[in-house]
């Protein structure tokens, strides 16, 4: 009895890498040249990339998470201590364990110290800001281009900036003195101000484009400003002319018509976003409907778009077919699978589909219904900056470029390979055990 025990002791001491190896989430796996292990589970596996860094939780010995930073090499760029991390066209902006924030480049050099608060992007600079500091304007190189001690600052916008006495260009110089201050900045080279009074609209020389007379300003485009106050807001032209009238419920939804009646198919919509060409787009739920400014749709709603058109293209799902649709309502072509959510990014988007394992894998298409990716992939992330992180259970992360080609940053850890050899392995350790158990009457 106390043999078969030590026998049995023994046999899952050495199979217990094949359980190991072969559990189906989370999968294990080591950087290579690292000690860290990247752990995949359900929960997302890395963040969207910057095109030429990854971000990765990692699982240090003691089962504690170490966020590091990669490139698409497999180098170890930042890390080693707790951060988060907010990706920008050229790097990522850091935030370290001591809450100091300061940016990198994609080549992982320190553009911007860790001596800040708070950095924001936008426009191509960065706004930091540190408690009882001015705040410095970077441009996206890194290179400081003025700072500040004023107030109230913004980030730029179109660029220029609002600061308390003005508005500023990025060398700092003022180009002029708004009598409202733009809060939210400019869009396509106006920007729209609210003085309590009126809404002051603004061209970038500081040319007064229109009054109207209403408290607050929500957006504006090409002509149109949607103003109002509290639950009540109006879709008026620089002319004052009503062309929307919008009221808020008590759920946060809106209710919109126009002023001949027509009320949008009488439907609450939980966004409303306008549109160039005269038009908006509604979400209802999980779909979006496109109408004019008459109340007239665009695209047939019985569509179920899921996603607001990029580059001219949406999606529906038809049972088990993704549709594409231009935005003449033209239906492209149809593709094989359920929608990812939320993955329709830069002209492609994914589709899952059931494998013979029974579980679903991911496949990433273009716009145009072209299928770019073959293998079958466990989870592909939505595209950034040219690039689709992946994972795959047997070989760990890698990414997709424009070609139909993955590329792979990291490999199995050498446990995970090692675990596939421990059966045959354990099995003859174990029989020799036993003879020799047998021979020696132990």
């Amino acid at each position: 009895m106390k043999r078969k025990i030590f026998i049995m002791i023994i046999a899952i001491t050495l199979l217990f890498p094949v359980f190991f190896a072969f559990r189906s989430q989370p999968i294990t796996y080591w950087l290579t040249g690292s000690d860290y292990r990247i752990k995949e589970s359900l929960s997302q596996p890395a963040l969207a990339n910057s095109a030429n860094l990854i971000s990765l939780d990692f699982i240090e010995p003691d089962l504690s998470r170490m966020p590091f930073l990669l490139n698409l090499e497999g180098q170890h760029l930042f890390g080693g201590r707790p951060f988060s991390v907010e990706f920008y066209p050229g790097g990522a902006i850091l935030t370290d364990k001591d809450d100091k924030v300061g940016v990198i480049d994609d080549t992982g050099q320190t553009i911007i110290p860790f001596d800040y608060d708070r950095i924001q992007y936008s426009d191509d600079t960065f706004m930091a800001t540190a408690s009882g500091k001015p705040t410095v304007y970077y441009a996206a190189s890194g290179q400081p281009l003025f700072q500040t001690s004023q107030p109230l600052q913004t980030p730029f916008s179109d660029g220029l900036v609002y600061l308390t006495n003005g508005v500023h260009n990025t060398t700092g110089k003022m180009i002029f003195n708004p009598e409202a201050p733009i809060l939210k900045g400019f869009k396509d080279g106006v920007a729209a101000a609210a003085n309590g009074r009126e809404i002051v609209v603004y061209r970038k020389d500081g040319y007064i484009l229109a009054r109207l007379p209403y408290k607050e300003v929500y957006d504006w485009i090409d002509g149109y400003v949607l103003a109002g106050e509290g639950d009540n807001r109006v879709l008026v032209n620089y002319d004052n002319e009503v062309l929307l009238r919008l009221r808020v419920e008590g759920d946060g939804q809106f209710v919109v018509t126009t002023p001949a009646g027509d009320n949008f198919a009488g439907l609450k919509y939980d966004q409303i976003e306008l549109l160039e060409e005269d038009s908006l787009m509604l979400r209802h739920r999980l779909t979006y409907r496109y109408y004019d400014f008459s109340g007239n749709p665009l695209i047939n709603p019985n569509i179920g778009l899921l996603e607001p058109f990029q580059d001219g293209y949406s999606l529906s799902q038809s049972g088990g077919q993704v549709q594409i649709y231009h935005q003449s309502g033209r239906l492209v072509k149809s593709v094989p699978g359920d929608y990812v959510a939320d993955s329709l990014s830069e002209g492609t988007f994914v589709v899952a589909r059931p494998s013979l394992n029974g579980q679903d894998s991911h496949y990433l298409c273009s716009i145009t219904g072209k299928q770019l990716s073959y293998r079958p992939l466990n989870r592909i992330m939505p595209r950034r900056f040219g690039i689709s992180v992946v994972f795959q259970a047997d070989k760990g992360i890698g990414y997709l470029r424009d070609e139909p080609a993955t590329e792979w940053v990291f490999v199995p850890s050498k446990l995970l390979q090692a675990g596939r050899w421990s059966l045959p392995i354990g099995a003859v350790i174990t029989l020799l055990l036993y003879l020799f158990i047998r021979r020696y009457k132990l």
